[in-house]
């Protein structure tokens, strides 16, 4: 039995002495994750939030537990939530194939929902698009439409055959592309834009605050500055609204935490979340397809098995790195943050998964 359920001020001191060593953690993190500013944030079933920062979010101004860091492809867990959404109220089918929102995309009758969310399409993943990449290192603040994104994509042929399969297991390729497109599907279904279908269905009900689609919503805070392996601050080189549903939002590590917590695990700070039914959570988080050694990847979420079950997702922007992450057996949501190119939060993730783990 744990003396602690029983006892609040053991309680009260487990939770302290968790909370100490999260600092001292967060206090030496810059090294292991490499980047000048890092802000993580970590919520327990049994302590609730503790939040570090560790730091300057721009020369002489240390980073507060506040700061708004660009997430990158993290943002495909609010899509893949909304697509979730949609599901389960009959509104569409992870079935559902592409033809009947984009027939003219190539093979659009053979790639479902499903696919696309999994990354099992075989769709050609813009960003590798050698005119995408030479527009954007000649005019890095071009705004692209997600349109003229897929179309890019369109021209080059499927990386693999939708839903192929090799040795008995899907052929699996992570593709941006695929999140555009379930971004269209979203916006045709609902006849909303995207962000304003995240904020009213996943960011309002949870009271996060701190997190902005960038491009179609104003950030009412500064960014913490990202800055490139070489230390050249790019915090407004780049447009972000060309990553759109791939990878537009902004957010502070602690909405991020709590993002994670209500997704994957249920639950808020004061009781139960309903980001989606229990129902299409066991889907979520189940048919994994393998990425490689220890990981694989479902709809709109990666899990790992070091050093415990941790699902979750990375993302990357010019000059950001993310990780959010969930531990299942721990009921405990962590999120790092970092603001330079190459950044290694999910080392500090682990580190911090460590630490929990030996708590619980």
């Amino acid at each position: 039995m744990d003396a602690t359920a029983s006892n609040p001020d053991a309680a009260a001191g487990a939770c302290s002495a968790l909370h100490d060593r999260l600092s001292a953690l967060s206090d030496s993190s810059r090294a292991s994750v490499g980047a000048p500013a890092v802000a993580m944030s970590v919520i327990t079933s049994r302590c609730g939030l503790w939040q570090g920062a560790s730091g300057e979010s721009s020369p002489g101004v240390a980073l507060t537990n506040g700061a708004l860091f660009r997430i990158g492809s993290a943002t495909k867990t609010y899509v893949a939530a909304l697509v979730l959404q949609l599901a389960q109220e009959g509104k569409l089918s992870l079935d559902d194939t592409l033809d009947r929102w984009s027939p003219a995309y190539p093979e659009a009758a053979l790639i479902s929902i499903r696919q696309l969310l999994n990354h099992t399409s075989g769709a050609y993943n813009f960003t590798d698009d050698p005119t995408f990449r030479r527009e954007l290192a000649a005019h890095p603040g071009r705004a692209f439409g997600p349109g003229e994104l897929i179309g890019l994509a369109a021209g080059h042929p499927p990386v693999f055959a939708p839903g192929e399969t090799r040795d008995g297991q899907p052929r699996w390729a992570y593709s941006n592309t695929n999140y555009l497109l379930l971004g269209q599907i979203i916006e045709a279904t609902t006849g909303a834009r995207i962000a304003d279908e995240i904020r009213t269905r996943l960011l309002a009900p949870l009271g996060l605050e701190a997190t902005f689609f960038a491009g179609e919503e104003r950030i009412s805070e500064p960014l913490a500055h990202g800055y490139t392996a070489d230390n050249d601050d790019i915090t407004d080189h780049y447009d972000a609204g060309w990553a759109w549903a791939s990878g537009a939002i902004v957010a502070s590590s602690a909405d991020l935490a709590e993002w994670a917590y209500g997704l994957y695990g249920g639950l808020t700070l004061s009781g139960e979340s309903h980001v989606v039914s229990a129902a299409m959570r066991d889907q979520m988080l189940s048919g994994w397809i393998p990425m490689g050694p220890g990981t694989a990847y479902s709809l709109g979420v990666m899990q790992t098995d070091f050093p415990t079950r941790m699902i979750g997702h990375r993302g990357a922007f010019f000059g950001y790195a993310s990780q959010i992450t969930y531990l299942p057996a721990q009921k405990s949501a962590i999120a790092v943050v970092a603001n330079r190119d190459g950044a290694r939060p999910e080392a500090l993730v682990v580190l911090a998964a460590q630490i929990i783990v030996n708590f619980n």
